[in-house]
């Protein structure tokens, strides 16, 4: 279980990681030269821009768009990652994935839910000024009391629009789409045929999201495969050298605390590591359920508090204490009908349980 993710986090993560980091590295990079106070950082003095021998940086993604915020006024980064840089002597990089479904306590309120939750509770707390302020330093407080303690220097979030405002930046490319999208997770209108056509940002984005086939699993597979080929078609034609434009495309849907000058530094920090080299985590646990309000059995990943233990030591050098091993109760039983006298009105017939569900807790606009 736990080398499978290990895999699936390195070979289907991990490129969609980087992709990133070259458009806004890159992008950052000319941003930087074109100011001319500073001349770009060389190979010697990029180490400056940071304080000490590491430097973690959460990596968020939101589920946030423009039709999404049309409906509800709270989203969720259900993208959750720690790259964790060594700058002592040759350079390495490590990527941890935290799931967003992991059952942890939130920092604001000090009670256990789902990590992506932790904006909402931050964004909803009160006597907050700035709400979206709040909701991230929920988040990345919860991520530090995750790990033990082990802080969190710079963040970078993304949300959806960001993808298919480059595609459409690009002119969107040709794909040999894999299998039928629909509506509905499979059920509902047709959004996509099967074949080899061209994509534009809004035909990627419905591609990469689509779940019907395979889940989680399958949806992070294609998205591999697509966001490979998409880079392999911008080589062969030579539009790598429109990363300038396509960061003005970008930015308005990246948020980060980092300095142009610290990006500037990551992005000369990036041509010095193989990616071979580069180390990806998961944190381990399994699947459990609870009840939570009037849903019977709502889904959470319950970590291997061992293996947290055991992660944190190896990736970020800290030893933290071993916590008590998290379990949940499991569905809400059925009650038992009760016997009913002879002559007497037999009790209505309770619903079934539902079937565990993943939770939503974003909030509609009112």
């Amino acid at each position: 279980m736990i080398a499978d993710k290990k895999v699936l986090f390195r070979y289907i993560l991990l490129p969609i990681v980087l992709l990133a980091v070259l458009i806004v590295g890159g992008a950052g990079l000319w941003k930087y030269a074109q100011d001319p106070l500073h001349a770009l950082l060389s190979d010697e003095d990029w180490r400056i821009c940071f304080e000490g021998d590491t430097v973690n940086i959460a990596l968020l993604g939101f589920d946030r768009n423009e039709a999404r915020e049309k409906r509800y006024r709270i989203f969720r980064p259900d993208t959750i990652m720690i790259a964790a840089i060594n700058l002592r002597g040759s350079p390495s990089v490590s990527l941890v994935n935290i799931p967003r479904d992991s059952y942890v306590k939130i920092h604001v309120t000090g009670g256990y839910d789902k990590i992506n939750h932790s904006y909402m509770y931050g964004y909803d707390q009160p006597g907050a000024e700035d709400r979206h302020r709040s909701g991230m330093d929920s988040v990345l407080k919860t991520i530090e009391d995750f790990l033990g303690g082990v802080p969190v220097h710079y963040y970078v979030s993304v949300d959806m629009d960001g993808a298919a405002g480059i595609v459409d930046h690009l002119g969107g490319f040709y794909y040999n789409v894999d299998l039928v999208v629909r509506a509905d997770m499979g059920r509902g209108r047709l959004l996509l045929k099967k074949g080899y056509q061209h994509l534009n940002g809004k035909d990627f984005l419905r591609y990469v999201r689509y779940r019907g086939t395979g889940g989680d699993l399958g949806r992070t597979q294609r998205q591999q495969k697509i966001l490979i080929e998409a880079f392999r078609q911008l080589r062969r034609q030579g539009r790598l050298s429109e990363l300038p434009s396509l960061y003005r495309t970008v930015r308005e849907n990246v948020e980060t605390d980092l300095s142009l000058r610290q990006i500037a530094a990551l992005a000369l920090l990036g041509a010095q590591i193989d990616p071979e080299e580069i180390k990806s985590y998961a944190f381990s646990g399994e699947m459990q359920y609870a009840p939570r309000g009037k849903i019977d059995a709502l889904n959470y990943w319950v970590i291997d508090e061992k293996d947290r233990v055991r992660l944190i030591r190896e990736v970020f050098g800290k030893r933290v204490a071993l916590l008590p091993q998290q379990a949940l109760p499991g569905p809400r039983k059925k009650a038992e009908p009760s016997k009913t006298p002879r002559g007497s009105t037999p009790p209505k017939k309770s619903s079934p349980p539902q079937k565990p569900l993943p939770s939503d807790h974003r909030q509609r606009v009112r």
